[in-house]
């Protein structure tokens, strides 16, 4: 294996360049998932409201009826004006709203590619393997293969250096990389 060394200043340049491609076609395609569709064969998608059956159901819950059952007895005419606005109400859900949510893998992977952030170093000098490693822990995510990490960076275009650093697993599992700590 040859000896690990940092990119040069050019290369480094290039690397930053292509984080910065990757961050904007992340805004361009994932971010902005909410935009509206266009096109006359889309239908939006609509909440739909609670069918017969679930209505039923709510309304025969125990805390439903003691409440119902409280309002008769003190004769409280304005519960059941709130409740019927409460139950008329729409609802938002998440999927509705204007708030972009963001992919939290890439945005992982491209904020870290050529920056040295969160006592890690920069992934463009890690192997696959050992990213793969970090972002499982950071992350919490057990899902995350080795795949996908390679195929997200490709995907992403982001320009890997051509050395790797070797990664050292401490007593406590955690990876160590002894070529920076030097």
């Amino acid at each position: 294996m040859p000896p690990f060394t940092k990119a040069s200043p050019k290369e480094l340049a290039e690397i930053k360049a292509s984080v910065k491609e990757a961050a904007e076609q992340l805004k361009r395609t994932s971010w902005n998932t909410h935009k509206p569709k266009r096109g006359k064969h889309h239908i939006p998608d609509q909440p739909k409201p609670p069918g017969n059956e679930e209505c039923r159901a709510f309304l025969q819950q125990q805390g439903v009826k003691d409440m119902v059952m409280n309002a008769l007895n003190r004769g409280d005419g304005h519960f059941f004006v709130d409740f019927g606005q409460r139950l008329s109400k729409q609802y938002v859900f998440i999927e509705d709203t204007m708030y972009p949510l963001v992919p939290i893998m890439p945005f992982f992977l491209v904020d870290h590619w050529a920056s040295a952030k969160d006592d890690l170093p920069e992934f463009c000098y890690l192997k696959p393997s050992d990213m793969t490693q970090i972002m499982i822990e950071h992350l919490a995510d057990e899902t995350i293969t080795e795949d996908a990490v390679v195929k997200m960076r490709q995907r992403l275009k982001l320009k890997p250096h051509r050395h790797k650093l070797a990664a050292k697993v401490n007593s406590d599992g955690k990876l160590t990389f002894p070529q920076l700590d030097k």
